[in-house]
């Protein structure tokens, strides 16, 4: 008969065994640990010096004292010593300094910050869908630089495909910005969510803008203050221009 638990390696009494009370004991204290583990830090590669029972710790890469050799184990003060669990992987750890769970992979000791998450969708106060993996529901959204600037990248398969913002009202179309069919940057509206109409179109291959439905001038009374070399604008009455010749 084994004297352990294949999983958890949990001590098992023993047939005519003396004081089983000690056998026990030794699995509650392991269990004690196994289950809903929370931890003070995983940070320090020695014992605090102000431990009382209870105190719990992972073990950081590097430990000296009391606990060299136990890198990554999971350390509980007894009030008199350290208890060492060496850890196995999948084992689950509330950290409390950092507010996050920490998990055993196997060789280290890893949170979400850590490691790349892969999730097949995300809801947000929102369910998603099979076209929309990621769904927020919110009143804003902010997307913040983490070093001098931020680029928001919509990336595309080929060229006939399209990478657009598209903005809807009442979860129907009402206008659409970006690489719609091709490479060019349309600028795009709908009256009824099916038909779109360009408003402005910037040639990819020549940088040229082009207005499909024509540009409408607001109409002013005058000339500008100040005028810069490009701007364009409609005036009601003739214009003085450069050269002296009618406007």
């Amino acid at each position: 008969m084994t004297n352990k638990t294949t999983l958890q390696l949990l001590p098992l009494i023993q047939p005519a065994q003396a004081q089983k009370h000690v056998t026990v004991n030794a699995a509650m204290m392991a269990l004690d640990v196994l289950v809903q583990t929370s931890v003070t830090s995983r940070v320090q590669t020695a014992p605090p010096f102000s431990a009382v029972a209870g105190d719990s710790y992972i073990v950081a890469d590097g430990a000296t004292g009391d606990w060299l050799g136990e890198d990554h184990a999971v350390a509980v003060y007894s009030g008199v010593f350290w208890d060492l669990y060496t850890p196995k992987t999948g084992w689950r750890v509330w950290v409390e300094d950092e507010q996050t769970e920490a998990v055993f992979d196997g060789a280290e000791w890893t949170t979400s910050a850590d490691r790349p998450e892969l999730v097949a969708a995300l809801g947000i106060s929102a369910t998603p869908d099979d076209t929309n993996r990621l769904t927020v529901s919110s009143d804003a959204t902010l997307f913040t630089n983490a070093g001098a600037g931020h680029q928001l990248k919509i990336n595309k398969a080929t060229t006939g495909d399209t990478a657009s913002l598209l903005f809807q009202t009442g979860y129907t179309g009402r206008a659409e910005m970006g690489n719609v069919g091709g490479n060019d940057f349309a600028v795009k509206v709908s009256p009824d969510g099916t038909t779109f109409l360009t408003g402005l179109l910037i040639e990819s291959s020549t940088g040229r803008v082009l207005a499909p439905h024509g540009i409408n001038v607001a109409v002013d009374a005058g000339d500008p203050v100040t005028p810069q070399n490009g701007d364009i604008w409609y005036t009601q009455v003739p214009a003085s221009c450069a050269g002296g010749k009618p406007g």
